[in-house]
């Protein structure tokens, strides 16, 4: 349920309850309670939207590794092994979220504009200011920054690469979401992976084919190398002096004026950081707990020990990007890099490793973002760390719940040809990223005389643009565009393709337009 369709319905449903509850008290066991405690009001209208639309709204990444092993791997796996590992990476990044208030949460710099609007909608709803509706000119520009780089990406350079047949493009679809042999049929897995010993075959590999992608994928891949050393440089040069006076001081805090929601937040406790490193630390033991429950998988206690220490190196900047730009942090590559060379031919523990890193750091950077979204609509810290942790509770349990159901009732889900076409698309990149990164390996894949060797020169294009960047700012000091261009945001535009199309972003983009325009 999306944060608006949750807030729009919770609305009405907050209405109608306090129009037909009975307005009494109950006593049991000494505590006093009602149903019907009076108007329903904007702080327990947004409660609500951060347990429904918010928080437990996202499929966890763990569904999808899980679905991945069971469906294409024809792994066996225990019920246990799923709860824990879905589980654990679910609250990883809350018990990180925690240590990131400081930087992202009481700054009044710290905008987070992907919450503005749902909080302009409470406030309209319950009609507690005038706020005008439309989109904001940040918005816009951040749309138009990164709809510019995708019509560049894969309007103008994608066709120029295919029908000049680069990296045997030419002989594939333009834009696909799976991996094909030499043959351009799709990539036949069983012909080098024996699954019931989990072994590379090489030999039948070199037989057979290297593995090939759509051109859309490839540019995905060369952008997703660009996209890391990007972000880390983007935070060092514009952003470094602040974390440094945020984490060794109150500095930061102290020279930047506090803005009227501070100031009236200060009335509520905060959550104390121990509950933040109880739920970390508990849930790292679960996570090492899951490792030996299915020995089979084979998942080593240092990958998952590696995946958190790169979720720290990153968190900062993912937050950074989303509390000014509202866009994630597309680390997809590096989180397949680093396993499938220090485990190579390992696609289980490449896709557990990629799971956690990214769960974790997404996870952590949204329940940042709620606690941001708290402070701006006044809620007690208490009442939404409560409420955070009920969400992930119960959307982990529904939706293991569910998958086990739809499995138990729904024949071939998650599988090419299924016939009423539930493929799982999303399914379908992870399978083909473990194949690419953790079966076949980044080295035979972008390896020196690899088919694809050149796009990994992409990395240190990612970190020479910021540089650019910001070197121009400084030479230049007249107001140019480029005052207002972050090549990080423009770097993560495309990096949903796939599995999103083009038909994704020209709709939103166009739909922005006209709601600017007309207001």
């Amino acid at each position: 349920m999306s944060g608006p369709f949750a807030a729009v319905i919770s609305y009405v449903a907050g209405k109608i309850f306090a129009a037909v509850l009975p307005i009494r008290s109950w006593n049991i066991g000494g505590y006093e309670f009602s149903l019907n405690p009076g108007p329903f009001n904007v702080k327990e209208h947004t409660l609500i939207c951060m347990l429904a639309g918010i928080t437990g709204s996202t499929p966890p990444y763990g569904i999808t590794v899980v679905l991945t092993l069971e469906k294409r791997y024809m792994l066996s796996l225990r019920t246990g092994f799923s709860f824990l590992f879905i589980l654990s990476s679910q609250f990883l990044g809350l018990g990180l979220a925690g240590f990131c208030r400081r930087l992202f949460v009481y700054p009044a710099s710290a905008i987070w504009p992907s919450i503005l609007s749902i909080t302009a909608m409470l406030n309209a709803l319950h009609a507690e200011n005038d706020t005008k509706p439309g989109i904001s000119r940040l918005r816009l520009f951040l749309w138009a920054t990164m709809f510019i780089c995708f019509a560049i990406v894969h309007w103008a350079i994608a066709p120029i690469l295919y029908y000049s047949n680069v990296w045997k493009s030419g002989h594939l679809p333009i834009m696909g979401n799976s991996a094909f042999d030499r043959f351009a049929k799709p990539y036949n897995i069983t012909r080098v992976f024996d699954p019931h010993t989990s072994r590379f075959n090489l030999t039948a590999y070199e037989e057979y084919s290297p593995l090939y992608l759509p051109i859309s994928f490839t540019l995905t891949y060369i952008l997703g190398f660009a996209f890391p050393p990007a972000l880390v440089v983007q935070t060092i040069l514009r952003y470094w002096p602040a974390i440094r006076r945020t984490v060794w001081s109150n500095r930061r805090i102290a020279e930047e004026k506090e803005d009227i929601h501070a100031k009236l937040m200060r009335r509520y406790p905060e959550v104390p950081l121990w509950c933040f490193l109880a739920i970390f630390m508990s849930c790292l033991a679960l996570a090492i707990g899951f490792a030996f429950i299915q020995l089979d998988v084979d998942i080593p206690l240092s990958a998952i020990a590696l995946s958190i220490a790169l979720v720290l190196v990153f968190i900062i900047p993912q937050c950074y990007i989303e509390a000014l730009a509202a866009q994630n942090a597309v680390i997809n590559v590096v989180a397949q890099i680093i396993p499938g060379t220090l485990w190579p031919e390992k696609p289980m523990i490449n896709m557990v490793f990629k799971a956690y890193t990214l769960s974790t750091l997404r996870l952590a950077s949204n329940f940042v973002m709620t606690f941001k979204l708290a402070h701006y609509m006044k809620l007690p810290p208490r009442y939404t760390f409560l409420t955070v942790v009920v969400a992930q509770l119960l959307s982990t349990v529904a939706q293991l719940t569910v998958k086990m159901w739809i499995d138990a009732t729904v024949q071939d889900v998650c599988m090419p040809g299924q016939a009423a076409e539930l493929i799982c698309a999303n399914n379908q990149v992870w399978y083909t990223a473990s194949i690419i990164w953790g079966l076949i390996g980044p080295k035979r894949q972008f390896g020196k005389g690899a088919v694809y060797y050149g796009p990994v020169y992409a990395a240190i294009a990612g970190a020479v643009l910021p540089l650019v960047v910001w070197w121009w700012n400084r030479r230049y000091r007249g107001p140019t565009w480029l005052k207002s261009f972050n090549p990080v945001v423009a770097l993560s535009g495309p990096l949903n393709i796939p599995p999103a199309t083009g038909i994704n972003y020209s709709s939103s983009f166009g739909v922005g337009v006209i709601f600017r325009m007309s207001h």
